[in-house]
């Protein structure tokens, strides 16, 4: 039973609540459902299983950084990009947006999102993964949140109980290498929701190439690695600040923030500024 007060936040948010709320009553979980922000108009298709996720990061801002806003023209990268819930909202505040997405029918959804909301000229999409090495790797899937938990970590898949059998093979490369190709000096945010490989994608970095990135918002996982490895892997750069995420309201995730030293000192220095 869905109470008033959620009734009535459902309201508020969405631009579509009755058709979301008839859609939860009536459809499958793998049909493919839309979803509207009422404030910017931004409407996408996704999964039923995975509509949550617009909720997690449009009005729950799980992968807003305290002391870090997103600001026009900001460098994004959106490791884990599924079908396309943070890729739209940080494209929508005006960001030059990197997005890896490597399963086929979440990118099918995420390039149409992208391209239907007219974000195609600021959003580079990228079918591939993201891990320590690159080259061809085994992306294990799963019908779990709508395609929100395929995993390129066995350790992961196998605590999820996602058979090995579901595997398909998919391209990766290193987050280095995208700062190569690309010549990214500066990236704003580096979001990671990508269940398990964010471990071994910090590990990549050296400490001069994590210091180019002024936040990382990631989700962590525990089926995965020991959380403290995170931590530990940070803590060598010498570079950021590391806290974790308030609970929230859509659900209660395992989401840690970390920020560079120079990124809290221009805020500190703008903040200054303006209550002179």
């Amino acid at each position: 039973m869905i109470s008033v007060s959620r009734l009535l936040e459902a309201f508020g948010n969405y631009g579509n609540p009755l058709e979301i709320l008839v859609k939860r009553r009536w459809s499958r979980e793998h049909e493919v459902i839309r979803v509207v922000d009422r404030r910017s108009g931004v409407a996408v298709r996704c999964k039923l299983a995975a509509h949550r996720m617009f909720g997690e990061v449009w009005f729950d801002h799980d992968y807003e950084v305290p002391g870090v806003p997103l600001r026009r023209g900001d460098v994004v990268i959106d490791i884990g990009g599924n079908q396309g819930f943070y890729t739209c909202y940080a494209a929508w505040q005006g960001c030059w947006v990197y997005t890896f997405e490597p399963d086929r029918e979440n990118f099918t959804l995420l390039e149409a999102n992208v391209r239907s909301n007219g974000f195609a000229d600021r959003v580079k999409l990228l079918p591939m993964a993201v891990k320590l090495t690159s080259g061809a790797v085994q992306l294990f899937r799963t019908d779990k949140l709508g395609g929100g938990m395929h995993t390129t970590n066995r350790e992961f898949a196998k605590h999820q109980g996602i058979s090995v059998n579901d595997a398909v093979e998919v391209t990766a490369m290193t987050l280095p290498e995208l700062f190569g190709s690309e010549k990214l000096e500066r990236v704003r945010l580096c979001k990671m929701d990508c269940e398990g490989a964010e471990l071994e994608i910090l590990q990549s970095l050296t400490a001069a190439e994590a210091a180019r990135v002024d936040a990382f918002a990631l989700e962590f996982h525990p089926d995965a690695y020991p959380p403290t490895r995170l931590v530990e892997v940070i803590e060598s750069w010498g570079t950021h600040h590391i806290f974790a995420a308030a609970p929230k309201y859509y659900c209660q995730r395992d989401i840690l923030y970390a920020v560079t030293k120079l990124a809290l000192r221009e805020t500190m220095q703008i903040q200054a500024g303006r209550d002179r």
